[in-house]
């Protein structure tokens, strides 16, 4: 199983470091498997249904009038954290927030703040102190913050080791005209708010991927963000489009994982799921696109495809498991956002909830 994650992983010399590396891995994608994924969708739709309920409520109350607050969150996601005050002096609220195959991620909630203050990646066996190469390769948990508005051209592959948050909340991060970010063989990771676009593929070489470890890579794809053989990993509010391959590939087995609140765009492969490896394979359906706006009105939408004549009742729709690539495709670049839902197709406000397990993912846009 070791040669076959070497084929794949862009790793020059699978070392016994990374040897040891990938059976942690797998140990944990076993601990993080779900066998009963209608649990986490029923979980989802509970929260999705109380918040529907709330919404519904407060129009009721407002009647006419526009809303006129300064915050609005329009799913549970969302008000977990967004609107509530000083939101920013409780960055780790956040780790509570995540819903779906990766609601247990904690990310760097248990580590101390880092904070990026060099946008330079010139360095890649050893980055300098404020880059955020050097904090997604520490060895302890990790809650990485910007001091300031960031374009990050990365000159090689993003490793990022277990335990860490990458937050750009409050600025405007951008990984562009670069190489993308790799979860490899990790666990517990939540990535929040980047804008990540125009992705190349690297060339590979020396880079340094823990603090006692640096090894040879093979040329990397040109995926935004690459998970492989990693699990519990929460990817929120993120801006992709225009990678050279995929813009989320998540395969050989990595599971546990939630996709939320984010925007997809000038790209036909969004995200690939694969399991590449013996275990149960991801529990699928097809992406479907539709409507960004209510998600009532969303639903009932997709009920009537399905030539239901009761339209009272929000029902979880269940289409029959698949392996196979998730994937949209938007020929003219157009659209806003798609909504995918694994196991019941429901919009949240213009944002998208698709889910899976082994490679268990969930994910919103």
């Amino acid at each position: 199983m070791a040669a076959a994650a070497f084929c794949n992983a862009h790793i020059a010399e699978f070392d016994e470091y990374w040897q040891k590396k990938e059976a942690m891995a797998r140990a944990n994608v076993q601990n993080a498997y779900n066998p009963n994924p209608e649990s986490v969708t029923k979980h989802f739709n509970d929260a999705v249904l109380r918040d529907l309920e709330k919404n519904n409520t407060r129009r009721g109350l407002r009647g006419k009038r526009r809303y006129g607050g300064p915050c609005m969150a329009t799913n549970p996601i969302d008000r977990c954290w967004r609107c509530q005050k000083n939101w920013a002096h409780h960055r780790k609220r956040l780790a509570t927030c995540a819903k779906g195959f990766g609601r247990h991620v904690t990310g760097g909630k248990n580590g101390d703040f880092y904070v990026v203050t060099d946008p330079s990646d010139d360095d890649l066996v050893n980055p300098r102190k404020g880059t955020l190469r050097y904090g997604v390769i520490q060895d302890r948990p990790l809650w990485i913050v910007f001091a300031r508005d960031m374009v990050i051209r990365l000159t090689e592959e993003l490793i990022v080791n277990s335990n860490k948050t990458i937050d750009g909340r409050g600025v405007d991060v951008q990984i562009v005209n670069g190489a993308g970010i790799t979860v490899q063989f990790v666990d517990n990771i939540i990535i929040h708010n980047l804008r990540i676009h125009d992705i190349k593929a690297g060339s590979g070489g020396m880079i340094r991927d823990s603090e006692h470890h640096y090894g040879l890579r093979t040329r990397s794809d040109g995926d935004g963000i690459s998970i492989f053989g990693a699990s519990n990993v929460w990817i929120d509010h993120v801006s992709m489009s225009n990678c050279m391959d995929g813009l989320i590939d998540a395969i050989q087995g990595s599971t546990a994982i939630t996709i939320s609140n984010s925007h997809f765009t000038q790209h036909n492969d969004v995200r690939q799921i694969s399991p590449t490896q013996h275990l149960h394979p991801p529990f699928l359906t097809k992406t479907a696109p539709c409507c960004p706006g209510d998600a009532v009105r969303c639903q009932r939408r997709v009920l009537g495809r399905r030539g239901d004549a009761d339209h009272s009742r929000l029902q979880p729709l269940r289409e029959r498991p698949r392996t196979e690539n998730a994937k949209v495709t938007d020929p003219d670049h157009t659209s806003a956002a798609r909504c995918s839902i694994i196991s019941l197709l429901l919009c949240i406000h213009s944002h998208t909830f698709f889910s899976a397990d082994a490679g268990g993912v969930s994910s919103t846009s």
